[in-house]
């Protein structure tokens, strides 16, 4: 979100970042030198460790050319859609890093979708971005998909990051013109603090970074 804050007009552009975790909001805010969102999404304990989340209305952001929103793809949400829809059209999406932290397991909403791993976590995120980069996006507008994987050998990464995308954009709105930028960079997950890492068990960890261009 920093290096696109980088090259967004303040006259005329817009740039929405979207997260549930109000923890990730408040550091992004921080490293943007921008007001925090306020916290729209609270938890409603139930009788065992499930909960439940209460959206909290009339918190939209203000008027700005960066701003910050927390907001639940997978989480039905008139009032987000409602905004969003009204800021359209974006020329560009991105989302990074869907994966899933282990208290979210216990939102009732990962049940009530019969999500039951990390692969259908990030599946599930990513088909509800794609449903609503078709309702944002301007003809010819840019996806990019940033996640992480684990392989032994580069090859197999960009082979089987290529079969999934596929398989996941038959699913979208809208049609793939060209896969314009794969690009993959390996890295040494975090050993310290807290952190969401992925075991890497002997193999290599990379982030592959996908820009699609779509039809329009």
């Amino acid at each position: 979100m920093a290096e696109l804050a980088k090259h967004v007009n303040h006259q005329t552009g817009l740039a929405v970042g979207i997260d549930e975790n109000p923890e990730g909001l408040a550091a992004a805010a921080t490293r943007l030198s921008i007001e925090a969102p306020q916290q729209r999404l609270f938890h409603s304990p139930g009788p065992t460790r499930n909960y439940d989340v209460q959206i909290v209305a009339g918190r939209t952001p203000k008027a700005g050319s960066i701003v910050l929103m927390q907001a639940d793809v997978l989480r039905p949400d008139d009032e987000f859609e409602a905004w969003i829809v009204k800021q359209r059209p974006f020329d560009a999406v991105t989302f990074w890093f869907t994966g899933i932290h282990p208290g979210r397991q216990y939102d009732n909403i990962i049940s009530e979708l019969a999500i039951t791993s990390d692969m259908h976590h990030r599946m599930a995120n990513d088909l509800a971005v794609l449903d609503l980069a078709g309702a944002i996006f301007s003809p010819g507008g840019i996806l990019h998909i940033a996640q992480r994987a684990i392989a032994s050998r580069e090859i197999r990464v960009r082979t089987s990051t290529v079969d999934e995308l596929k398989a996941l954009l038959e699913h979208g709105p809208f049609r793939i013109a060209e896969i314009a930028d794969m690009s993959l960079f390996e890295y040494s997950e975090p050993t310290l603090g807290p952190r969401i890492g992925v075991p890497s068990e002997g193999n290599s960890s990379y982030v592959i970074s996908t820009i699609l261009r779509l039809e329009g």
